[in-house]
């Protein structure tokens, strides 16, 4: 039995503890896994809920990300959020902080990790490590981390980092390195170098630097020390001092001294350089600034080599950072790449470049080939941002079917020298009729690279190679002879004096004409309708008539050219060419002067027979032309020099054969000849015939 002063004690003592530990609580952030660093920076990450960050203040939404500075931060993350630098925070499960000095670089995928010269508390699957004035940390599922040392990738994730460098790389299975060799297995490997930035993220949200940030679900958005550079395959990023309020799906960018930022899907502006977005858009900066990529799987490298597993890889080096994104991609600093599957780029000097979505590459102040997909270089202390699919933009470069370059890396010391590729094309081209093209081109490649390492053993190494290859060829074609056909002269080609469209609107005016009669709709010069033609065929055009209707057109005569053969019939109108301006216009007057002779002369009763009434007279001009049975015809039109136009029709089988019908009465294509069809103007068609 415990006494009444001993209970008294006792529940004095539990209040007691109830206060302090309350009191410890307000003190810091919600957390289930936290970090703290001490010193120049600390970092702190929280997954889907929200971040401060130092000397600054952010919003992000549910999977977002908000980093900030010491001077330069770099913050990645994959899925989740992060934030960094010179603030406190307390890490969710599956977040990653990191702070850190000079600069710093955090990257995470899932599990949580915490670094710089601070203590955390990973949760399952995060890896935390801290060093020197710089820190590096990735994480995914089983991660590890090094400082100031070497380091290989098993499944899962390295990173390293060095130096004042940072770099973070995230998505599935990530590497970074900082000053170091690394070679990433499957994933994504990420590495940076010297006094610039990089980050890297595949999706959710993050904002950095002395900036403010409000994330939509799926964006990104970062700011800069000096300069920053931020990626994101699907969602938003902003950057660069400035405030972005980025959609889903958006990239926007700004600068210190110049920012960058690329996106794989969505879009993405530059600062202080030039960008072409398009869908799976690219977007690159330079000088001073950083660059970042990102997608699945990526790899960059600072002043370091990598060789790349599937997946992408990228690197960077001296004072410019590169990243390189999409499905198996590379981008090389003054360094040599063998791409995988997927694209290339390559960046150098003060230069940035980024290149994204599927298969791209691209080039800083160095030469470039692209792969499939798209191209884009850039230069100098200018950028150039090109993407989408199949497309290349380059901005004071050269780009051409060659990459060379050369990379090395070292803890301590690494001096890259000299990558030359030069390119000489002639081409002289003679057409028609024979074509003589000569290429020459010319290209040096000399490269020089001297690596000291030192860590627990010296290692020196030099190579240097050169090449040189000249390639000419010639090529003369010429092409065979043949007769070369007017465009305006396929009906007839070898009849010079007509053209096509005088024959077209003669086929045209006397088919329709045939057509209405067969239809029962011309009118006789009493008014009456014809009876309708049940065997009204269509008129053929036929070159051999257009001839002997050109030889008698020639003549400029009213009268009928008297060698025509038995079966050949004409019509002749002689015009002033005041009626008509043209052998078009013409044609069409000698047609309708023609068929109006039912309505002016007659002559044409019900039974629509051909008389001895009609010899002679202007009639038989419309009884020729509406003869059923006469199928072929051919016109000619040619001017005479008495300023007249001569028009004349020859027309095969001819009718105006004395006592027959111009045609059968009765329903229309109802006595059409064996085999013909019937066409959508009641005309019959022999089978074969080409409308």
């Amino acid at each position: 039995m415990l006494t009444g002063p001993l209970l008294l004690f006792l529940l004095a003592n539990l209040m007691h503890n109830a206060l302090v530990s309350s009191f410890e609580c307000s003190c810091s952030l919600n957390s289930v896994s936290g970090s703290s660093g001490t010193d120049e920076s600390t970092q702190t990450s929280i997954l889907f809920s929200t971040m401060h960050a130092g000397m600054k203040g952010g919003t992000p939404a549910s999977g977002s990300t908000s980093s900030s500075m010491g001077e330069r931060e770099e913050t990645s993350t994959a899925s989740g959020t992060m934030s960094s630098g010179m603030s406190e925070g307390s890490t969710a499960s599956g977040s990653t902080s990191s702070s850190m000095g000079e600069s710093e670089e955090t990257s995470t995928a899932s599990g949580t990790m915490s670094s710089g010269k601070s203590e955390g508390s990973p949760a399952s699957g995060s890896t935390s490590s801290s060093m020197g004035e710089s820190e590096k940390t990735s994480t995914e599922s089983g991660t590890m981390s090094s400082g100031m040392s070497e380091g290989s990738t098993a499944s899962g994730s390295t990173s390293s980092s060095m130096g004042e460098s940072e770099e973070t790389s995230t998505a599935s299975g990530t590497m970074s390195s900082g000053m170091s060799e690394g070679s990433p297995a499957s994933g994504s490997t990420s590495s940076s170098m010297g006094e610039s930035e990089k980050t890297s993220t595949e999706s959710g949200t993050m904002s950095s630097g002395m900036s403010e940030g409000s994330t939509a679900s799926g964006s990104t958005s970062s700011s800069m020390g000096e300069s920053e550079e931020t990626s994101t395959a699907s969602g938003t990023m902003s950057s660069g001092m400035s405030e972005g309020s980025p959609a889903s799906g958006i990239t926007s960018s700004s600068m210190g001294e110049s920012e960058e930022t690329s996106t794989a899907s969505g879009t993405m502006s530059s600062g202080m350089s030039e960008g072409s977005p398009a869908s799976g858009i690219t977007s690159s900066s330079m000088g001073e600034s950083e660059e970042t990529s990102t997608a699945s799987g990526t790899m960059s490298s600072g002043m370091s080599e990598g060789s790349p597993a599937s997946g992408s890889t990228s690197s960077s080096m001296g004072e410019s950072e590169k990243t390189s994104t999409a499905s198996g991609t590379m981008s090389s600093g003054m360094s040599e790449g063998s791409p995988a599957s997927g694209s290339t780029s390559s960046s150098m000097g003060e230069s940035e470049k980024t290149s994204t979505a599927s298969g791209t590459m691209s080039s800083g102040m160095s030469e470039g080939s692209p792969a499939s997909g798209s191209t884009s270089s850039s230069m100098g202390e200018s950028e150039k941002t090109s993407t989408a699919s199949g497309t290349m933009s380059s901005e004071m470069s050269k780009t051409s079917p060659t990459v060379e370059s050369m990379s090395a890396s070292s803890t301590e010391a690494s001096t890259e020298a000299t990558t030359t590729h030069t390119s000489t094309s002639t081409e002289t081209a003679t057409s028609s009729p024979t074509t003589e093209s000569t290429s020459i081109s010319t290209s040096t490649s000399t490269s020089t690279s001297t690596s000291t390492s030192t860590s627990t053993s010296t290692s020196t190494s030099t190579s240097t190679s050169t090449s040189t290859s000249t390639s000419t060829s010639t090529v003369t074609t010429t092409p065979s002879t043949h007769s070369t056909v007017n465009p305006d002269n396929r009906i007839c080609p070898h009849n010079h004096v007509m053209d096509d469209m005088t024959r077209n609107k003669s086929i045209i005016a006397h088919n329709y004409r045939r057509s209405r009669l067969a239809q029962g709709l011309v009118k006789n010069k009493n008014g009456k309708d014809l009876p309708k033609a049940s065997n009204m065929l269509r008129l053929l055009y036929n070159c051999d008539l257009e001839i002997s209707a050109i030889t008698s057109a020639t003549r400029c005569s009213a009268k009928s050219m008297s060698s025509l053969p038995s079966d050949i019939q004409e019509n002749i109108y002689l015009m002033p060419k005041s009626d008509a301006q043209d052998p078009q216009d013409a044609i069409i007057v000698a047609i309708k002067h023609w068929w109006s002779q039912i309505r002016i002369t007659g002559g044409i009763g019900q039974g629509v027979t051909y008389t001895t009434y009609n010899e002679g007279k202007p009639t038989e001009w419309f009884t020729r032309m509406a003869w059923a049975t006469t199928q072929y015809f051919g016109c000619a039109v040619i001017s005479c020099a008495d300023s007249n136009w001569s028009a004349v029709c020859h027309y095969k089988p001819g009718g105006n054969i004395l006592n027959e019908h111009l045609y059968e009465k009765g329903t229309p294509c109802s006595a059409c000849p064996s085999g013909d069809t019937c066409d959508s103007e009641y005309l019959c068609v022999p089978p074969g015939t080409t409308l």
